[in-house]
């Protein structure tokens, strides 16, 4: 799908741009939460997710991931330049298991090329499949026959199968032999959902790794239920949108746990990032994680010293300029000519010489003669009309 130009967003889908922008949003996230002492203990990433997760784990420079995720649009673009891939992606609210009664009809009359396969395994009840878009046609058919959700991706290329073979060559050939190496730094454990398990950061350092991030299903579920059935985690998104939050909660239930309690997502689509930021940082600080609030609110979090003022001028000041708005009833009421009466009390506050009138409260130790003015033993109101 392409937006028009002037909607501000033209082209934005194409990968050459939607690759390279995706992780220097992440990088720059990454680089903001390492500015308030916010760091993982544990990165995983979702497809091209995992170049600014390798980042955050200390294993490649920023340059490094910008080059690696750069490099990955364009081979995709150069690849299906010359005719489109007639490929696309679904997403589909079932397991690998019992989507696979769904695909045999499809895959049993077509060519290996042309077969849909699983590119990811999102949760124990989510998929995304890769395959050519009349076979996304026919599969959509018979998943709404049997009231089954799914939702068309907005890409025009088959991640994680097949098709990708082509542009894997382009990659590997972009990313060269000549790969700039770093020394690893004490960061956070790197679990590869391409693999499934822990990697070094010398693998993530090699080509090798990334094209097998292009052509490999991902394995996001395994991955995020091993990591959340072994011990307490706060789990942060940092990607432009909460994509992953429906995955996250399928995990979570599997594990009998609540996404409520220990998810968040940086940035939202349609709000305001520095909202989102801060009530992701704030939600993480009431679930107990160790957040210094005063580093994230900056000047504002500072305790500040009282100082004495000693050098003020040694004149007095000038006050012949008179810079005090005051009402009129202001003015009449603290310029009154007389104060209160007993009987009559005091001048209304808006007084107008022309229709005279006042205010009082009788007040019964203040007038003791009226103690004796009763009716049947007891004190009876009066009403003054002046």
């Amino acid at each position: 799908m392409k937006y028009k130009p002037e909607d501000g967003y033209s082209d934005i889908n194409l990968a050459r741009f939607s690759q390279p922008l995706c992780t220097i949003i992440q990088v720059a996230v990454v680089d903001l939460l390492a500015s308030w002492n916010i760091k993982p203990a544990v990165v995983v990433g979702h497809s091209s997710g995992e170049i600014a997760a390798a980042y955050c784990s200390g294993s490649i420079s920023r340059e490094t991931a910008w080059s690696v995720s750069y490099y990955r649009g364009l081979a995709i673009s150069q690849a299906f330049r010359d005719q489109p891939s007639g490929f696309s992606m679904m997403a589909v609210q079932l397991s690998a298991d019992r989507l696979a009664p769904h695909l045999s009809p499809w895959n049993y009359s077509c060519t290996e090329k042309d077969r849909i396969t699983i590119a990811c395994y999102n949760s124990p009840y989510n998929v995304t499949v890769s395959g050519p878009i009349q076979g996304l046609e026919s599969l959509g058919s018979s998943l709404e026959r049997h009231g089954v959700l799914f939702r068309r991706l907005k890409v025009d290329v088959g991640y994680h199968s097949q098709q990708m073979n082509e542009a894997a060559e382009l990659y590997r050939q972009y990313l060269g032999s000549n790969w700039p190496t770093r020394e690893s730094k004490a960061g956070p454990l790197f679990v590869s959902t391409v693999t499934g398990s822990q990697v070094t950061s010398h693998e993530l350092q090699t080509p090798e790794y990334w094209v097998s991030n292009l052509l490999n299903p991902v394995r996001f579920s395994d991955v995020m239920s091993s990591i959340l059935s072994s011990a307490r985690h706060y789990i942060l998104e940092i990607g432009p949108h909460s994509t992953l939050r429906s995955p996250i909660r399928d995990v979570l239930k599997s594990l009998g746990k609540d996404i409520g309690t220990c998810y968040s997502s940086v940035l939202v689509r349609n709000h305001d990032a520095f909202d989102t930021v801060l009530d992701c940082v704030g939600k993480m600080y009431c679930s107990g994680q160790d957040i210094d609030l005063a580093i994230i609110n900056g000047d504002l979090g500072k305790t500040k010293t009282p100082h004495m003022l000693t050098d003020l001028a040694p004149y007095p000041f000038n006050h012949t300029q008179n810079y005090w708005v005051e009402s009129r009833l202001d003015q009449l009421f603290r310029f009154r000519k007389a104060g209160r009466h007993e009987l009559l009390g005091t001048p209304v506050s808006d007084w107008n010489e022309l229709e005279a009138r006042w205010n009082n409260r009788l007040i019964m130790k203040d007038m003791e003669f009226l103690n004796d003015h009763k009716v049947n033993s007891s004190c009876s109101g009066i009403i003054l009309r002046l």
